[in-house]
């Protein structure tokens, strides 16, 4: 056990799980050199850490003993085993690795995180830089001497993101006011034609693979949703996507609500909470970016939203490479002016209809 005094506990019983950069210098000398897993080290909330190593009984845990077996699930095994409230991640990791080991962590089927709470995964401002975004001007971490970013947070230069957030906020909530009668027509109008709640919700993969539950007006048979991986096999599509201009699942009240997007308004329930952004990439189902491969991950960089490049351009467009392209000509570009233009541009496809199904 060694002491941590440098960093601030902010309860007693929260425990950190750290992936260090390098292993405990007695560690080295004492197995010479040979990886065992003592680059991890849990901090159990009195101000020590223990190292995961063999000699204090993680050989179970240790890199040799797990060879064959991927980066993201050696990660996922120990988080697994250890269940931390938090983990601080010092030791570079590829994106690929860290999205896949979130998705894994905190989705269990509906969102609820691992084991019934949510972990925290943090990581060290050079470490963010190298693998995550570009971190421009002064950036705000916990302030511990330790410092770190959450990495349910975007980091962004300027004031752009406070901004966003702030034009989030506000036109969400003029938005929910004006639409007040739209909202309760519609709800009448589901329950008037047919079994079933007004509302689903699904889990989506969120800023850096972090599920949560996206709020949408039902526009299928009820309950079909729980069915998707039944009635349709992922694995046989050459994309990570699945679109279909005819569905069978779909209502006719539900066919209007996609067609004029009306579905979609329960999504500012999501603005408010700051799981969306009213701009940004296309929140897709978890079941479906739990297919994507390094290159499609690179949409988790930023939080999804509403409407988007992608949204506007490719409205019914399958094709997830054209998709792609789109959603990074946002994460490298986007600025305030360019999410009003996209507002704008969402208006005119939304009344002319084209691509929707």
């Amino acid at each position: 056990m060694r002491s941590f005094s440098g960093i601030r506990n902010k309860t007693k019983d929260t425990k950190v799980l750290f992936v260090w950069k390098e292993m405990w210098p007695e560690d080295k000398d004492r197995r010479q050199g040979t990886r065992g897993g003592s680059g991890y080290g849990l901090f159990n909330g009195d101000g020590t850490i223990e190292s995961l190593s063999p000699e204090n009984g993680y050989a179970h845990l240790c890199d040799k003993y797990n060879d064959k077996i991927s980066k993201s699930e050696k990660l996922t095994k120990i988080i697994n085993h250890v269940n931390p409230d938090v983990v601080c991640l010092t030791r570079p990791v590829s994106y690929d690795t860290l999205t896949d080991v979130i998705i894994r962590i905190q989705n269990n089927g509906n969102g609820n995180g691992h084991n019934g709470k949510k972990v925290t995964f943090t990581t060290t401002p050079e470490i963010y830089e190298k693998h995550v975004g570009r971190l421009k001007g002064k950036i705000k971490t916990n302030g511990d001497i330790l410092p770190v970013l959450d990495l349910k947070r975007e980091y962004h230069k300027g004031y752009y993101l406070f901004l966003k957030r702030l034009f989030d906020i506000l036109f969400s909530l003029i938005l929910l006011i004006l639409a007040l009668p739209v909202f309760l027509i519609t709800a009448l109008l589901i329950k008037l034609t047919g079994k079933g709640p007004v509302f689903y919700n699904q889990v989506r993969a969120g800023i850096n693979g972090y599920p949560f539950k996206l709020y949408k007006f039902r526009s299928m048979k009820y309950n079909p949703e729980d069915s998707i991986s039944q009635c349709i096999n992922l694995d046989r599509f050459n994309q990570p996507v699945y679109k279909f201009s005819s569905d069978s699942r779909i209502t006719p009240i539900g066919r209007v609500l996609r067609k004029t997007s009306i579905d979609e308004l329960p999504q500012l329930f999501n603005v408010l909470k700051g799981d969306m952004s009213w701009v940004g990439p296309r929140p897709e189902d978890i079941r479906i970016v739990e297919r994507y491969n390094a290159f499609f991950k690179e949409r988790l960089r930023v939080r999804p939203g509403i409407t988007g490049f992608q949204q506007v351009k490719c409205r019914g467009i399958p094709d997830m490479m054209e998709r792609m392209n789109w959603d990074l000509k946002y994460i490298e570009n986007r600025s305030l002016l360019m999410d009003l233009r996209i507002i704008f541009l969402s208006v005119f496809v939304v009344i002319s209809k084209k691509g929707a199904w």
